[in-house]
């Protein structure tokens, strides 16, 4: 994150407004979840004071049906109740199975296979809905452009972008267990030929920097520079369209706060060579906004979402998260 904003600042009233709302909304949604669980679970108690943050994890779920969960860990909890979401994916166009660490599902006439081991699965879950079923980023045509993908994660949005006919895609990632899961992905749907992996972190300058060595890296992971870790490499985006001679291309960006230091940086000879940028802000738009509307793009964005800081979806600062969209005049 870029620490020179205060993320507070950074939106407007008007999506402070549309945010107190969102929070009213997912509150009555929380308390529909909570009327759900105590159907299920017989000592529900302990698990609406754990979802409230007044339990701490380590105790077990007993199931009405006699079944038995223990949650050690916050994660057992979400990826226990993350099942829910093959029903979800079911009831759309897909035809989803799983079979070992094998997930596959048709789509547009393609057999797509994802890699998915159970320690990674509610994350694996949560991507395909977001770019597959709600398809996230599906507000530009980026058939047989160039696209360039900072924050690859385990390669599902760069194979979205090749199934959807993209030309090329640059796939940018950090951390090396999401990076080989990726490499992973991509033979699997045999897309070597459209797809480059780039095992790096974008960012405004070409470095090195440390980063924590965990494979317990999940979709939410931003990258915090230590003294002692793994060293990983820094690439800019100055360089790789360079490197590449990438012009009118489509930049998509999920890159857990990095999207300031780049956009932000970015020279305007650099974010020239795109036609169309989508991203996810964490820390509210204003300042993305501004930069992008004077370098001549037409931009909308949707209302941030409040994440307190320090938990599964805001691991390190509160966060104010939403999308934009650009598109060059």
């Amino acid at each position: 994150m870029n620490s020179d904003f205060d993320p507070k600042k950074n939106i407007t009233k008007i999506d402070y407004f549309l945010m107190q709302i969102n929070r009213i909304n997912r509150g009555i949604i929380k308390i529909n979840d909570f009327v759900s669980i105590k159907k299920t679970v017989r000592n529900w108690p302990d698990v609406l004071f754990f979802r409230l943050g007044l339990k701490k994890s380590n105790f077990t779920m007993e199931l009405r049906n006699g079944f038995k969960v223990k949650i050690k860990k916050p994660e057992d909890y979400f990826e226990f109740f993350s099942r829910n979401q093959y029903k979800k994916i079911k009831l759309t166009n897909l035809s989803f199975n799983k079979i070992g660490n094998l997930l596959t599902f048709k789509y547009k006439g393609h057999k797509v296979k994802f890699y998915c081991p159970k320690e990674k699965e509610s994350d694996v879950l949560d991507l395909l809905l977001e770019e597959f079923v709600y398809k996230i980023y599906d507000q530009f045509d980026c058939k047989n452009k160039i696209v360039v993908n900072v924050g690859g994660n385990i390669g599902d949005s760069a194979l979205f972008f090749a199934l959807e006919g993209a030309k090329h895609v640059y796939m940018i990632e950090p951390f090396f267990d999401n990076y080989k899961i990726a490499l992973k992905n991509i033979k699997l749907n045999e897309m070597h030929d459209f797809i480059t992996p780039i095992f790096a972190a974008c960012a405004s300058k070409d470095a090195y920097l440390h980063v924590s060595d965990t494979s317990q890296h999940t979709k939410s992971t931003e990258i915090v520079e230590v003294q002692k870790g793994k060293k990983i490499k820094t690439i800019s985006l100055k360089t790789l369209v360079t490197n590449n001679k990438i012009n009118h291309a489509l930049l998509e960006m999920d890159c857990e706060g990095c999207e300031y230091d780049l956009i932000l940086e970015s020279s305007k000879s650099v974010l020239d060579r795109f036609d169309y940028i989508i991203l996810e802000y964490h820390y509210g738009a204003k300042n993305i906004l501004k930069k992008l509307n004077n370098l001549g793009f037409t931009s909308k964005h949707t209302p941030p979402i409040y994440f307190k800081g320090n938990t599964r979806d805001a691991p390190t600062f509160d966060r104010y998260v939403g999308l934009i969209f650009a598109k060059r005049k």
